[in-house]
């Protein structure tokens, strides 16, 4: 009887220990943090770019990752539009006698307004650090210029029987734009610097920005 009395307690002893055990190991379970894990190559998926720099000052695009090593997007904001100025004045004699030539002169003009455009990027596939080439293709649509004069009729001077001398000064938007952005990353963030046309004119580019994944 007493054996019979003493296996029951050492199995209840047992029984109770392994509950004990396993509470334990529950509550402990609920304070493990789950540590985030960097991939290895970059995720495909889609994306959001928040950009700035140069000539578009400011852009914000959305890209899809095709491959780890291939993106290909589209993209708006605020920046450079190409834009010139025509002056054209006639010949004439002023009052003085004096002589002056006709003139024709067209010049390239800061201008500004909204870029729409299209962009592909190769770069390595490896997440955390890497090397990129983008290209991006668009349309500038001109907002505001800052030419000498307001477009029409411009005075020019009095001609030798006292009449007012008008010239033209005209402005033509350059709209079409391609730009090369060379550069590194890290992670989601990019930095490079490049070169393309832009209204017709070579121009620098520099790129910042920074990707914010959709899911």
């Amino acid at each position: 009887m007493k054996r019979i009395v003493l296996i029951v307690v050492l199995s209840a002893l047992v029984s109770t220990g392994l509950k004990a055990q396993e509470v334990i190991t529950l509550s402990q379970g609920h304070n493990v943090k789950t540590e985030k894990v960097t991939p290895l190559y970059r995720p495909t998926g889609n994306d959001l770019r928040i950009a700035i720099g140069g000539p578009v000052i400011i852009g914000v695009e959305y890209n899809r990752w095709l491959k780890p090593w291939l993106m290909v997007g589209a993209g708006t904001g605020y920046g450079i539009v190409g834009c010139t100025e025509t002056i054209s004045d006639p010949a004439y004699t002023s009052y003085g006698g004096h002589y002056h030539p006709a003139i024709n002169e067209t010049e390239s003009i800061p201008g500004y307004g909204i870029p729409w455009y299209l962009e592909a990027e190769l770069r390595t596939p490896k997440y955390k650090w890497s090397l990129f080439f983008n290209l991006k293709i668009g349309y500038g649509i001109g907002l505001t210029h800052y030419g000498m004069y307001d477009e029409g009729s411009a005075y020019v001077g009095l001609d030798e029987n006292g009449n007012t001398v008008l010239g033209d000064v005209s402005y033509e938007w350059k709209p079409f734009f391609m730009l090369a952005t060379a550069g590194f990353g890290y992670k989601r963030f990019s930095m490079g610097i490049g070169a393309g046309v832009l209204g017709g004119h070579r121009s620098a580019s520099i790129l910042l920005s920074y990707d914010i994944p959709l899911r």
